[in-house]
This record gives structure tokens, C-alpha cells and sequence, in this order.
């Protein structure tokens, strides 16, 4: 690494120290607690390769830090939306009916992908439960429910089916009940 190079490490670590302590020092670390995660991970995860370039110089290590530098930038987003809609109860019903299903359909995507098998069907109620809506399609216009019999999940497919069910018929009891 050349000397212009490692200057340039140096000042961004010692820009996010000062950052970091300023935020813990004033108290302000409540108002993002994924924040001042991220800050104190990408510190720590950069710090590494610094002071230890021979062995955290790595493809592995890179996408590693890169991963959760990602997932900790979900959490400042998701704090941040989460304050967006604290003021407006009804689309802030709506917006975590969308996270949720979001979620359901990551899901879907992700662990139902293994063919056939028993899927866990705990985490597919889990967020169910907290207002998943199990008729959200992907970019692609999949649901979870074809998602999982996709690959081979006929019980969690029933699962998401029922749910989807009861989605429409609460959709129709409400304009209904707004008529």
C-alpha cells in the first residue's frame, strides 16, 4: 500500500473515531442505534485490514465486511422508516405490511430454495403474525406461495396459500364495509 494511500486510511479512521466518539459522548447514539453500529463495525472491519493487511487483505475478508456494512445500512433505513411513520398509523400499517411481506418473499427466495425437504414453517407464521401479506409478488411477479412450490414445499405453499385467503377476504370485508 503506498504511503498517499495509507494517509488516506489513516484520516477516514480517525474521521469515524471522532464520529463515533462525538455521537457516544453527546448522547446521541439513541437516535440511531444502527448507525453507530455501522460506524463502530466499519472502524473495527477497516482496522483490520490496515494493521493486518497480510492476513485481512482477502477476497473472503472483503465480502465479509462488504456484507455487513450492507445489512447494517438495511438497519439505519429501517430505523429511519420506522421514525417516518411513527406520526401516520395507517400507512405505517401499511408500510410494515409491505416490510413484512418483503421479507416473506426474501424468504421464500432464500431458504425454500433447498428442493424438497421439510421446511420450517415457524419463521413463514412468525411473519404472518406481524402483518406479512402473503399476496405480495417479486420483481418477477412470484409469490411466496409459488415460490415454495417451486422448489418443492407443498406444506409451507399451504401454509401461504390459507394466508393469502384470508388476506382477500379481509380486503373484501373492508370495502364492504367502507360501501
Amino acid at each position: 500500500m503506498s504511503f498517499q494511500a495509507l494517509a488516506i486510511d489513516w484520516a477516514v479512521q480517525a474521521a469515524l473515531a471522532l464520529t463515533l466518539a462525538g455521537l457516544l459522548a453527546r448522547g446521541q447514539w439513541k437516535q440511531s442505534r444502527a448507525f453507530v453500529a455501522y460506524l463502530a463495525t466499519v472502524l473495527v472491519a477497516e482496522s483490520t485490514v490496515i494493521f493486518w493487511p497480510e492476513r485481512f487483505w482477502t477476497f473472503d475478508w472483503h465480502i465479509a465486511r462488504q456484507v455487513a456494512y450492507s445489512t447494517l445500512k438495511l438497519g439505519v433505513a429501517a430505523e429511519l422508516g420506522v421514525g417516518l411513520f411513527v406520526g401516520f398509523p395507517a400507512a405505517q400499517r401499511t408500510a410494515r405490511g409491505a416490510v413484512l411481506g418483503g421479507l416473506l418473499a426474501t424468504f421464500a427466495l432464500v431458504v425454500l430454495w433447498q428442493p424438497g425437504g421439510e421446511a420450517d414453517h415457524t419463521l413463514i407464521e412468525l411473519l404472518l403474525a406481524h402483518g406479512a401479506d402473503a399476496r405480495l409478488a417479486t420483481r418477477d411477479g412470484d409469490t411466496p406461495v409459488e415460490l415454495a412450490l417451486r422448489f418443492g414445499h407443498a406444506e409451507a405453499a399451504e401454509v401461504l396459500r390459507d394466508a393469502r385467503r384470508e388476506g382477500f377476504a379481509r380486503q373484501q370485508a373492508l370495502a364492504q364495509s367502507a360501501s
